[in-house]
């Protein structure tokens, strides 16, 4: 058995501008011994042919087709999916979670010590005066707001979809269908077959 990688760039759409907006989707997939040499075989038969389409792939070795179909799929499927969640958070498109400032407090993460003197100041109160609990509230949902954009900002990018997928309510619709994939037989399995023995 043996490991192919690979890496492929999907296009999801056009700006207005006809820029077009591109994301790289990486996996990978397992092969039988005996499936890369049929693969290898297929190839020498076609004159070192190494489109997909060209080889009849899909009719000539269905299995061998249906296992990198498959993997590029779900590697689409996921960098599209991250891409639309990151999209989506950045754009202000998902709703937080119920008690995501608690949650988050009780995780350890979100710590908030109030700053008596720095709230009578933003209210315009005198040393002496009382500060409601609705204000000191208030100011700790403030201060929410500005540690956890730092905090974000402060996470790799699967740690980011992590965060939005654990402390908001992800909508994506989201189908590889919608996009064109093109599958491509891995490089070394091309170096095999187009080698002089």
């Amino acid at each position: 058995m043996q490991s192919f990688d690979f890496s492929t760039e999907v296009c999801l759409g056009f700006h207005c501008s006809g820029c077009g907006e591109y994301v790289d989707a990486e996996g990978s997939f397992t092969l039988e011994d005996e499936d890369v040499n049929a693969l290898v075989q297929l190839i020498r038969d076609h004159n070192g042919e190494t489109d997909i389409e060209a080889l009849d792939l899909e009719n000539a070795l269905p299995n061998v087709y249906e296992t990198i179909r498959e993997a590029y799929r779900d590697a689409v499927a996921e960098a599209t999916m991250n891409f639309w969640i990151l999209n989506g958070y950045l754009n202000g498109a998902f709703e937080e979670n119920d008690g995501i400032m608690d949650a988050l407090e009780e995780e350890g993460l979100f710590k908030f010590e109030p700053d008596l003197d720095a709230i009578r100041e933003n209210l315009g109160l005198d040393e002496d005066d009382e500060i409601s609990d609705d204000d000191i509230e208030e100011a700790k949902e403030q201060a929410f707001e500005e540690w956890k954009d730092e905090y974000f900002d402060s996470l790799s990018e699967d740690d980011q979809i992590s965060f939005i997928e654990s402390y908001y309510c992800v909508d994506v619709d989201n189908s590889t269908d919608d996009y064109e994939i093109t599958l491509e037989i891995p490089q070394e399995i091309v170096e095999l077959a187009t080698k002089e023995d």
